[in-house]
Formats: C-alpha cells, structure tokens, sequence
C-alpha cells in the first residue's frame, strides 16, 4: 500500500481509540449520576426520577419466631410513578432478589393498594409519591456468631412519566442481632395496613365470576356495609385479562336480566355486581379469578372460579420484513425473561442474518469509500504472492472483527450498568462526532494532495509501514467500522436486537457473525489472486480514483458538522416546544409530530393509526430513507388517505426512553419504522424503506 494510505489508517486508528475511548467514559459518567446514581448510604440509590431505600423492621430484635420485616422504600420525583404487581395496560411489577443468611426465607412482596394511574386513553396501576414494599423474613433458628448480620438485596424497577426508564440497583444492610430495630415502624405499620386483606374461611365475603361473549360478571355478597351504594374500585391482580382503562362505573341501574350493563357496577341491596369487558391482547384463560375490590383506601382480596367458557384469544401477527424464522427467533426470546440463553436454532438463525447483514453493510454509502481506499492498495500489490497476499486481508479482518467485538463488548457492559444504548451509541457523543468530523478533513486534504502526513507526522512511522505492512490493513479494519456504526443495513436490527436479550457470550457471537460479513468482501479479493487479477494495472487511474475519493470524503466532513450544529439543536429543545416539521404531499404539507409514548396510546387508542419514524441525524440509512421513501408524494399521499398521523422519534442524543421503546420491538439502534393499529400487533418494516413496500402494507388495510 503506498505510504500516504498507510499513514491515513495509522493516524485514523489512533485518534479513533482516543475518541472511543473519550466517548464511552462520557457515557459512564452520565450513567453514574443518572440511573444508577448512589447516595453516601449503601442503602440507598437515587437519581432524577426516584429515591429507593433498603429498610428493616425487627422491633423485637432477630430471632426465631419474632417478626422481621425488610421492604424498599420508593420515593417519587414528582410525575413519576412504578407499577403494582399487574401494571395495567402498560409497565412492570418491581422485583427484589434477596441475598439472605443461610437459612433465612424472604416471603412475597406485600403489595400495598395501588393507585389507577391514567395515560391519555391507557390507565396503569401503580404508586406515585411514596410507597414500602414489605417482605416478610422467616429466621428458622438462633443465630450464633457475631452481633451483626448482613443483608443484600438487587432490585429492578420501571419508573414513567411520558417515558419509561428501566432501573435496577443493588443495596446492602447491616442489622443488629441482639437489639430491636425499629426506625422505621411509622412507615411499615402504614404500608402494611394498606395492604388488602383476604377474608378467612367464616367470612361472608364471597365473589363468583362467570365469562360470557360480553366479558365478565362480578358478583359480590357480603361487602363491608359501609361500601353499600357506593362504586368500589377493581384492581385485577392477573395482568392483561381485562380491558384496564374500561373501568366500571357506577350505574344506577340494570339490565331486564338483572346484570349490569358491560363496564358498569351496580349494587342491589346488599349484593354488588360488575361486567368487566376483556383486553383486545388477552392471551391466556385462568381457572380462577383473583381480584382486588377497594373503597377509601381500605382494600379485600377476593377469588373466585370462573365459570363459563373463555372466548378464543387473540394471536399476534407475525410483522415487519424479518424472514419467519428470525421472527419466530425474536417472539421467543422476547417472551421468556432477560438474558435467556437462546436455543441452537434461533442462536443459528440470527448468526445467519447478522452475517448477511455485515456483508450488505459493504454497499452502504459509509463503507464504501474505505474499500475503493483499500483496493488502491490491492492493485499496487498484485505482483504478491503465497503468505505475503493473504495477509493483507487477514490483518483487515482482524482489525473489524477486534473492533466491532469491542463494541459489542462496550455496548454491553454499559447496558448491564444500567445505560440505554443501542448499536451506534458512540455517535451519540458530541466529542465523538466532533472528532470523527477532524479525521475525516485530514483523509480528505490527504487524498486531493494538499497534506502529506509526513510533513506533520515523525518519519518513524513510514519505517513502521516498510516493517510491519499488516499494521495498515488492521487499521484500515478499524476505520470501516467506525463509519460503518452510523450506517444500518437489512437484517442488522433483528440480529442485534436479539442479541441485546441473550447471554454475553452469545451476543457477542452475533456481533462477530455482523464483523466477518463486514470483512469478508476484501479478505476473499485480497486473498484469491484470480478475484484481484480484475483489477486494473496500476497507472495514472491511481491518482484519479484518490482524488475522486476526496468528494465522499469531504461529503462525510459536511455531514458530520451538520449533525454537530443538529445534536446542539436538539440539545436546546429539550427545554423549549418542538415545533412540528412539515414535508410536503401532492395533497399538501404533511406534518410530523414529536413522538412520545403518551402520545402514540393516545392516537391508537382514538382509532387513528401512526407511523413512527425512529431516526438520527448520524445515521445515514436513516437520512437518506428521509430523503427519498419518506418524502415521497406517493408515500405521503398514501399515509394521508389511510389518515396516519406521522411522529419522529430522535435519538440524536442520548433518549432512554427511545431506546426502551427500540427493545420492545426488538431492535437496539435505527432506523426503525413501525406502524401502529389499534388492536394491532406493531408492523416493523425493512432498515432500508422503499416506496413499494410501504404502499403495499397500507394496501393491506
């Protein structure tokens, strides 16, 4: 390779591990005072929306037979909430892991009464303000040792707003042995009388249930008194069985048959009764009904056996342009619990699309100019033979994959700390772009001829070059992924999607499989001397192809300081209205609105469906969808008869509450693009849109 190309790849690998490395410590940093902020107590963490504390209540002392309670204790910055042990239409139950003495059993959480917690047509339930989460601790014998005991506990939980921010955090706390701990007895005695109580076997507390092809009806004998006359609250504590924002409302009357009409409540005398309409995403039929009837924060704990037959539930269509299989591969793991190891199909299956992707990624406008710089390199060095050709493509390959697995490696571990990050991530770092942007001007200047780095550079690294060639092949490895992260290609968002879900060893698998596609293009011609006998002789078309180089090149500056001036606006917005953005239809001016999860659950349950558009300003897939697919007339017009409202969702910047959205529809970076129907499974369609493809889905109505 000719020695100004070499020292390109030297000088881009060095200022690329600086800015990496620049750019992860940032994101550690914002996650250390963010989600997983911790106070000077190592009972307690916090951070902007919440304040969770380890407490204990032994008022006896630890022992044998004497009440110990542990709980945690969530405090709420104001508009935020967590979830009871059903969510509702939306959200999940907080979970604690305990790590106890030998012996030692935690019961079930105590879960106070909830709050219904409404969102736009959507209703959650949950806690706002403040809430204790007790647990009752069984110690089976006398403890011997010391006077102190230690007790751990890891807790995960979702806390909203308009957005969701998954959080976890790991608490520790030392106990007495010998003496009552009771600090904090105010604020058990509280939680545990808000607690719903169950009635005993003499009560004349009883519920039956009966199913028919209008819902559920509720029938209650034996209610407190008090509560006669008066609408009760029904919290059903199995998840997604009822339709949870058609909460019964007090009628004052009844059908010709007696019952009440669907989604009212009714008493007559002393007997209460309700008809519950089922959830539209029901999928699967109880035996036994166990439901939470409430009235002034007073709460009973009531089951009843259903009786009748469960409607059919309904089924989730397959959606989006991922290939059965790999979508078959997805539901399943995204059905069974976080960091499930994935079976050897569904692991071979995403292996396959990763691979597939990286080899498409080759024909992306990021990584293209790279491998016209890379075959310069090859036409100069056909005259090579055995070992000395193959090891150029070997040293390419080596730098993508080193570098794509340290990626994955870093996205991984910043994910496991709490960090909501997806493919692309360090893009999302100003200093990143910034640095990238100065790169890019010193290739270009380069390749037009303007700057030769050995004017500005130690002679020392030409000698490097003449000793160790591979240095720049694995450099030039490096460089393609650093301007490949930007770019997405299909089968790229299902594969690391479903990475993200699985073990680090298997995720780190599929981002190999995305690397050796990335690199086997150039390692196949570098390698097999009939492949790189096609290319021309060297010549004078040399210089030309270098310079031509320069425009993409400086194509790239141009962009990357337009992402700059774009992460600063965007920056300045999250303070101030986002205005609509307009484009334009042959029926008009199309508007697209600031997307929010409130605000696609409002749309979607109104009836109207909406099309989001999950994009960056440094994704290039995404800008040039933007240009072309999206801005099309026949798109817009398409999008405006069917009556779509249009949304964009920006990650520029870092978005947790973007990125939560991205893992549930199993994808970790952009472009993204879903349309959402009431009722409707999601349909995700192709990273690389095309005006066809959305016509045909609209068609499909």
């Amino acid at each position: 390779m000719p020695i100004y190309l070499s020292r390109v790849f030297r000088l881009s690998a060095a200022l690329l591990l600086t800015l990496g490395m620049a750019g992860m410590a940032g994101m550690a940093a914002a996650g250390a005072t963010g989600v997983l902020g911790r106070s000077d107590s190592p009972a307690v963490v916090e951070n902007a929306q919440i304040r969770a504390e380890l407490i204990a209540h032994a008022p006896q002392g630890i022992g044998p037979g004497k009440p110990l309670w542990l709980g945690l204790q969530l405090r709420h910055a104001t508009g935020w909430h967590t979830y009871w042990k059903n969510p509702g239409d939306s959200g999940l139950p907080t979970e604690l892991n305990w790590t106890l003495p030998p012996g030692w059993q935690a019961g079930p959480i105590q879960w106070p009464l909830p709050q219904r917690v409404q969102i736009g047509n959507l209703a959650n339930y949950g806690y706002e303000n403040e809430v204790l989460l007790p647990v009752a601790v069984t110690v089976p014998q006398p403890l011997s040792g010391g006077a102190e005991v230690d007790i751990q506990l890891h807790a995960s939980w979702l806390v909203c707003r308009e957005e969701c921010i998954p959080q976890e955090g790991d608490f520790s706390l030392r106990l007495p042995l010998r003496s009552s701990y009771a600090m904090h007895a105010a604020s058990f005695t509280a939680a545990l009388g808000a607690v719903p109580r169950s009635p005993d076997s003499k009560s004349a507390v009883k519920l039956q249930a009966r199913v028919d092809s209008q819902g559920v009806l509720l029938q209650a004998q034996g209610l407190p008194a008090a509560w006669q006359g008066q609408a009760l609250q029904v919290f059903p504590q199995t998840a997604r069985v009822f339709a949870t924002a058609s909460s019964p409302v007090q009628s004052d009357g009844v059908r010709k048959d007696g019952e009440p009409e669907p989604g009212t409540q009714v008493w007559q005398g002393a007997s209460w009764s309700a008809r519950l309409p089922l959830s539209a995403q029901r999928m699967e039929e109880t035996a036994s009904l166990n439901v939470v009837l409430a009235r002034d924060g007073v709460g009973l704990n009531v089951v009843a056996p259903v009786q009748g037959a469960w409607p059919a539930v309904a089924g989730a269509d397959a959606a989006g342009t991922v290939s059965p299989a790999l979508a078959a591969a997805l539901a399943a793991n995204a059905a069974a619990p976080a960091q499930v190891t994935a079976s050897f199909t569904s692991l071979a299956v995403a292996l396959a699309a990763a691979l597939l992707g990286g080899l498409i990624l080759n024909l992306m406008p990021c990584v293209l100019p790279v491998l016209a710089i890379k075959a310069l390199g090859i036409a100069n060095q056909k005259h090579r033979t055995g070992m000395a050709a193959h090891l150029p493509g070997l040293a390419y390959t080596a730098g993508v994959m080193v570098s794509v697995l340290a990626l994955g490696a870093a996205l991984l571990a910043l994910r496991a700390g709490g960090e909501q990050l997806g493919w692309g991530f360090q893009m999302q770092s100003p200093v990143v772009v910034a640095g990238l942007a100065l790169l890019f001007t010193l290739i270009a200047l380069n390749l037009m001829g303007w700057l030769e780095f050995g004017q500005v550079l130690p002679g020392s690294w030409a000698a490097v070059q003449l000793r160790h060639p591979a240095a720049d092949a694995f450099f030039s490895g490096v460089l393609a992924v650093a301007v490949a992260s930007p770019c997405s290609a299909p089968f790229m968002g299902a594969s690391l999607g479903l990475a993200l879900t699985l073990p680090a060893a298997q995720a780190l698998g599929i981002f190999a499989a995305l690397g050796l596609g990335l690199a086997l293009p150039f390692a196949l011609v570098s390698s097999m001397p009939q492949l790189a006998a096609w290319l021309p002789r060297p010549g004078p078309w040399m210089l030309r192809l270098r310079q031509a180089m320069a425009i993409p090149i400086a194509a790239t500056v141009l962009w990357l300081l337009w992402v700059l001036w774009h992460m600063a606006g965007v920056d300045a917005a999250k303070t101030l209205p986002t205005a609509p953005l307009q484009a334009q239809s042959s029926s008009g001016a199309v508007t697209w609105s600031t997307w929010s999860t409130r605000a696609v659950a409002a749309e979607v349950q109104a009836g109207r469906p909406v099309f989001v558009d999950f994009t960056a300003a440094w994704c290039i897939t995404c800008q040039y969808n933007k240009q072309t697919v999206l801005s099309d007339p026949q798109v817009l017009s398409a999008l405006a008869a069917k009556n779509v409202r249009l949304m964009r969702a920006d990650w520029t910047l870092r978005d947790p509450a973007i990125s939560v959205a991205l893992t549930q529809l199993g994808r970790s970076g952009v472009p993204v693009y879903v349309l959402y129907r009431k009722d409707q499974a999601p349909v995700v369609l192709s990273e690389v849109l095309s005006v066809a493809e959305v016509k045909a889905v609209l068609a499909g109505w």
